[in-house]
């Protein structure tokens, strides 16, 4: 039957219908019938345009949803690796910084140690010079503890001039061989009592000096210790108050060095994802693009097609009165 509506198609876009071959077709096929398969393939052809245009819009609402997530998310990855270069760069600066203060602290730890170094030898030092001098005037003291001692032996027993160089000689090895007293007591020629007492109230008054010498030595040397000894404290608390900076500091720089790591691994993997969005998004626009374009192309036909077979219906109607 369709064969037969088809070539009354046919004739009817291609000329007027000849009486003969009218009728005849008319003899082949009754008109109602072939009226209404004409009519059942136009009413064919609006379905599936219908159907067309659904599937058109849905697809093209599929298409529009999926492109607008993909630019979402291309925009949303242009934007971190935005904030994530701009987080390498301050992390930059921040680890460059603080990298400076460790040299510094480091410098300064140094810097005070050399000190306290110094410090402690300069003290040591002149310990060792205090308990050398200190030794010496004790000595002296000593000395002069005998020598005034020997001189009063002699005074009440009555020595001889050996005994008198006995005693010079122990007074110059105390005194030394320059010493005013021990020269003075050498060239004596009198050596009585008067002279000799005399002698000793000399030595008993260098005696006293060097005792009062040895005492304030010694609480010199006692407050030098302090002065040391604070200045080594002050070393002390300012290098544990460095040490934990520079500690700190240390600690601040391993931790950015590792975000720092991360938002590059984060960059690396960002300059990779990007690119793929971007080619998802040109693949779903050429897509709806390819996909429109068959659209066109089918709704042109299927519209040809229904213009033809509504001429062939108008045409077919006037032939069959």
């Amino acid at each position: 039957m369709k064969f037969v509506i088809f070539v009354v198609v046919g004739l009817a876009l291609a000329a007027p219908l000849s009486g003969d071959l009218a009728q005849l077709s008319l003899l082949q096929t009754p008109k109602e019938e072939v009226l209404e398969q004409l009519g059942d393939l136009l009413s064919e052809l609006r379905k599936e345009q219908t159907m067309d245009d659904t599937q058109l819009a849905q697809t093209n609402a599929k298409f529009e949803a999926d492109i607008l997530i993909s630019q979402s998310q291309l925009e949303a990855q242009v934007n971190q690796l935005k904030a994530t270069n701009t987080l390498i760069g301050d992390l930059s600066e921040e680890i460059y910084s603080i990298s400076k203060t460790y040299a510094n602290l480091n410098q300064q730890l140094s810097d005070l140690g050399a000190r306290d170094t110094q410090l402690r030898d300069s003290l040591a030092n002149e310990g060792a010079a205090f308990e050398n001098e200190s030794s010496q005037a004790r000595r002296s003291i000593n000395g002069l503890t005998q020598i005034i001692s020997k001189l009063t032996d002699a005074v009440l027993s009555q020595q001889s001039l050996i005994e008198k160089q006995e005693i010079v000689n122990v007074m110059k090895q105390e005194l030394g061989s320059k010493h005013p007293i021990a020269l003075l007591v050498e060239v004596t020629s009198k050596f009585d009592k008067a002279t000799v007492q005399n002698i000793i109230l000399k030595l008993e008054h260098i005696q006293s000096q060097q005792e009062q010498q040895l005492i304030q030595s010694e609480q010199n040397w006692t407050v030098q210790q302090q002065t040391y000894q604070t200045l080594l404290n002050e070393i002390s608390e300012v290098s544990k108050k460095l040490s934990f900076d520079a500690s700190t500091a240390k600690t601040s720089i391993a931790k950015k060095s590792n975000e720092k790591v991360t938002a590059e691994k984060r960059k690396a993997q960002l300059e990779t994802t990007i690119p793929q969005t971007e080619q998802v998004l040109t693949n779903l626009k050429q897509q709806q693009d390819q996909y429109n374009l068959a659209y066109s192309a089918r709704k042109q036909k299927r519209t040809q097609e229904v213009e033809t077979l509504k001429s062939a219906f108008e045409l077919l109607e006037k032939k069959l009165r």
